[in-house]
């Protein structure tokens, strides 16, 4: 009979703390963690009140589905008048695209808790873990870029699942080659957290409470730094395009 031999080679420092077995665990870590959240919300779904699908929905005028208790004579800015977003329904103020997003990502509720947003964004997360990983392949330092993108999606999930597609849009600008559309992507991201579209109370409301919470912080520097690396990358992409070297060789042309 054959026996099975142990590598001892397994548990040399060098091997332990090789960089790839390190960036496989960062990266598929978060993904087993929101699988999990997943099955948990199939096995023992939460029932947060109001229901999206019990909630009034107007397509020209989301703010009154998100923010109710807010409204053009609202004068005491000391707590908030949004519900929060979570698998149930969603608050604000934010963009009208961002609700059309998020109502036309849960099929309008009517399906929860089997369909709702936290589930979809999972799937749609699952996505851009492999695309990013195909456009930074390798072991080197631009390999930790899945790494960043992989926690901050989980953390957000987790704690602030408003901020998603704000992220996700930033994702595809890392994603795709076309130097205009990854423009656009970081040019879309920051629109869709501002009530674009919507009425000028709702702006009073972010500058008199929203901007003074401080539990915004984290998960807005996250953004904004996360904004900036993508930023970086296309100024980077976007000079060696249009470089006089690369316009003279074959692929330049």
């Amino acid at each position: 009979m054959r026996k099975i031999g142990f590598d001892w080679n397994e548990l040399k420092p060098r091997r332990f703390f090789a960089l790839e077995d390190w960036l496989f665990f960062t990266v598929a870590w978060p993904i087993m963690l929101e699988s999990l959240e997943v099955v948990a919300m199939i096995l023992t779904p939460i029932w947060p009140r109001p229901l999206l699908r019990d909630m009034s929905w107007n397509w020209w005028n989301p703010w009154a589905t998100g923010c109710p208790s807010l409204g053009p004579s609202t004068t005491d800015f000391s707590h908030d008048y949004c519900y929060g977003t979570n698998a149930g329904h969603f608050g604000g103020p934010y963009s009208i695209l961002w609700y059309w997003a998020m109502y036309g990502l849960a099929l309008g509720g009517r399906y929860y808790p089997y369909v709702n947003d936290l589930t979809v964004f999972v799937l749609i997360n699952f996505f851009f873990v492999w695309k990013i990983r195909r456009a930074f392949p390798g072991y080197g330092k631009l390999a930790l870029v899945n790494t960043l993108y992989s926690w901050t999606a989980w953390m957000f999930l987790l704690g602030w699942p408003q901020i998603l597609l704000m992220l996700y849009t930033m994702a595809g600008s890392l994603i795709t080659k076309k130097r205009w559309l990854r423009l656009f992507l970081l040019i879309l991201a920051p629109l869709l957290r501002f009530p674009i579209g919507g009425p000028l109370y709702l702006w009073t409301f972010i500058l008199n409470f929203s901007f003074h919470v401080g539990g915004n912080i984290p998960p807005y520097a996250a953004t904004v730094f996360f904004w900036l690396l993508c930023l970086g990358f296309l100024v980077r992409d976007w000079k060696i395009r249009t470089s006089p070297l690369s316009i003279m060789s074959p692929k330049g042309r």
